[in-house]
């Protein structure tokens, strides 16, 4: 690599470092990649190397490290190189024994310092490198550094090298410091608090890393004694427990941030807030405003320097639908999404409520049609807040108990700049059933069954079939698979009204006995499995395939 290219790395990360433009800083992966490509074309050893090393790590190790540890080594001659970019490096093992953030740090005065995080079976995971130098009078080798999210089930590879080609022989620290390295001063901050973050006690961001540099983000930290509903008031703040573990939601889904253009302009897209503890390690973002409920323990909330930030008691559902309009079964109304709407408890979006009373038992089902503003969804919520279940712009579900409940109408996506979000809509409110002879069957069983004379008719074609309500862990879309030896068969998927579902495209709607079936909880989608012509009998059978997560 020519000193050229050198000092274009180096100026990239300084640039990166020191927040000279967002520009940079959003693409700095593909810039790197740019640079990476132009030194492989220019050395065809290294291009060589990079090949037969295709990006795995080897299997030899410098040694163990361990969380809270620091270790003093030499980069030698005799160093492996390293999965990026076969540079010498000096490997060590790290294991953790609980899911945590940890902080690896490389430091040394002679070079510029990279590290590369990798796997068990050999998956590079992270890397980062260059100085962190804040000026051109101090010399490189500053120090780089890492911010992953381990978990206890894994043996991680720790490669302690150079960022780029350099002359061996160097000295050079490496620790491994837990969480509280970047929670230990954390403000601690109690509901009915608005605090603005300081500059001071800003850290690295861990919920971000870069391949460059980190942003920096400001933690706080919130002490919970018993399961408490919460609400924040913030920029994008990100919530996790004090391990740095993010907080999911409760369906499990991973749900962003990520872009969507509307009208050429790029906006985020607002996601689930959390409602449980935290469980697989999906950042969740709460939104600009969100609310969610906690379990006892200690949280952090991360935000931008400079925010201000309000920790408070939930805003209560009835004083959010003190003007809201009733629906009942039956009825269709015609409501206007405005950016001037109430928000709505779970999700803190601008949307628009309707109550309805009901029992307990009772299947609703709510429809949208005739919508003005992009990306329609529905909510339902008790009048305590807690959501029911949510869908796009078909929505149903089983009333728990007797009583009032709010089907809130609302965009996704959420951006009170985007005109585009807001708009007329007609909401259909209906009420389900699931017919009595539907039998129930699991996603990954198969089941045989008869049509006789004196079965049911589906009640979209009015052909002779037997009904089945499907069921599945979490929630998903399933293949169902008819087969028969006596006849021709064909399915038909009908929601909780009867009916037939508008599948999405590239979905199986029927075809030889196949179709693709919603499931989960608070989804009531029956397959009907009858014959092609509608009046034949006789037995067959029906398979239902989860497909894997």
């Amino acid at each position: 690599m020519t000193d050229d290219k050198i000092d274009r790395r180096q100026l990239i990360q300084r640039a990166v470092t020191l927040g000279v433009t967002v520009a940079i800083a959003g693409c700095s992966q593909d810039i790197y990649s740019q640079l990476d490509d132009e030194e492989a074309n220019s050395d065809e050893e290294t291009e060589a190397n990079s090949d037969s090393n295709s990006g795995e790590l080897t299997s030899s190790s410098g040694g163990p490290i361990s969380v809270g540890e620091t270790v003093q080594g030499t980069l030698a001659d005799d160093a492996p190189g390293d999965p990026h970019q076969d540079t010498p490096a000096v490997p060590y093992t790290l294991e953790v024994e609980e899911r945590q953030r940890v902080q690896i740090s490389h430091r040394a005065d002679g070079y510029d310092t990279g590290l590369v995080l990798g796997d068990g079976n050999g998956t590079v995971l992270q890397r980062n490198g260059g100085s962190s130098s804040l000026s051109e009078d101090e010399p490189p080798g500053d120090g780089s550094m890492l911010l992953p999210l381990l978990s206890p089930d894994e043996t991680y590879t720790v490669w302690a090298g150079a960022d780029g080609f350099l002359d061996t022989g160097f000295e050079f620290t490496l620790s491994v410091a837990g969480p509280s390295a970047l929670t230990a001063d954390a403000q601690p901050v109690t509901l009915g608090d608005t605090v603005t973050t300081d500059g001071d006690a800003a850290v690295p961001d861990p919920n971000h890393p870069s391949q460059l540099s980190y942003s920096l983000k400001v933690p706080l930290r919130v002490e919970l004694t018993e399961q408490k509903r919460v609400g924040i008031d913030a920029h994008w703040p990100v919530v996790t427990d004090d391990r740095i573990v993010p907080v999911t939601a409760a369906e499990g889904k991973p749900s962003g941030p990520h872009r969507i253009s509307v009208d050429g302009r790029n906006i985020v897209q607002n996601s689930r807030v959390a409602t449980s503890r935290p469980d697989e390690g999906v950042v969740q973002f709460t939104g600009e405003y969100g609310e969610m409920t906690l379990s006892p323990g200690t949280y952090m909330i991360w935000t931008e320097v400079g925010d201000t930030v309000t920790v408070r008691e939930p805003i209560p559902v009835a004083e959010r639908v003190e003007d809201a309009a009733s629906i009942s079964p039956g009825d269709t109304l015609t409501g206007e999404l405005e950016t001037e709407a109430p928000r709505d408890p779970v999700n803190h979006s601008y949307a628009e409520p309707y109550t309805v009373d009901g029992s307990a038992g009772q299947i609703l089902y709510a429809e949208l049609d005739n919508t003005e503003f992009i990306d329609p969804w529905l909510l339902l919520t008790d009048m305590d807040g807690t959501a029911i279940t949510s869908d796009g712009s078909r929505m149903s579900a089983q009333l728990p108990e007797d009583g009032t409940y709010v089907i809130w109408v609302r965009s996704k996506i959420r951006h009170e700049r985007a005109g585009s979000l807001a708009g007329a809509f007609d909401l259909t409110l209906l009420e389900g059933t699931i017919p009595d002879e539907a039998r129930t069957i699991s996603a990954g069983e198969s089941v045989t069954a008869e049509i006789t004379d004196d079965s049911p008719r589906d009640p979209v074609q009015n052909d002779l079939a037997i009904p089945f309500l499907v069921e599945g862990d979490g929630a998903g879309t399933a293949v169902a698979r008819q087969d028969s030896d006596e006849f021709e068969p064909r399915l038909t998927v009908t929601d909780a009204v009867g009916q037939e579902w508008d599948l999405p495209p590239g979905l199986r709607k029927d075809g030889a006995g196949v179709a693709n079936v919603p499931y989960g909880p608070q989804r009531f989608f029956i397959v009907w499995a009858g014959s092609a012509t509608g009046i034949e009998t006789g037995s067959f059978t029906l398979s239902v395939e989860q497909p894997e997560q």
